[in-house]
């Protein structure tokens, strides 16, 4: 996926027209400057990677949550 999604903004192709389109679109909307920026900015790693590690903590903490509350389950411990 992500060869193919470079290949498309390395050829000019659809994704980098819509991806400019949409930019200039918002450039003149009401969305505020600092909300655009940061989504601006999710194609650096500055910010795409603290985004990244805290959705996979996210999930984590999730999957484990529901895990307990499964095996608490079969035990006849669990609440639900």
């Amino acid at each position: 996926m992500f060869a193919l999604l470079t290949w498309q903004v390395a050829a000019h192709g659809a994704l980098r027209t819509l991806d400019e389109r949409c930019g200039l679109a918002l450039s003149g909307s009401a969305v505020p400057a600092p909300v655009a920026q940061f989504f601006a900015d999710l194609g650096s790693t500055t910010v795409a990677l603290p985004v990244l590690l805290a959705a996979v903590a996210g999930t984590l903490w999730r999957s484990v949550r529901a895990s307990r509350h499964a095996w608490g389950a079969e035990r006849g411990g669990g609440t639900g």
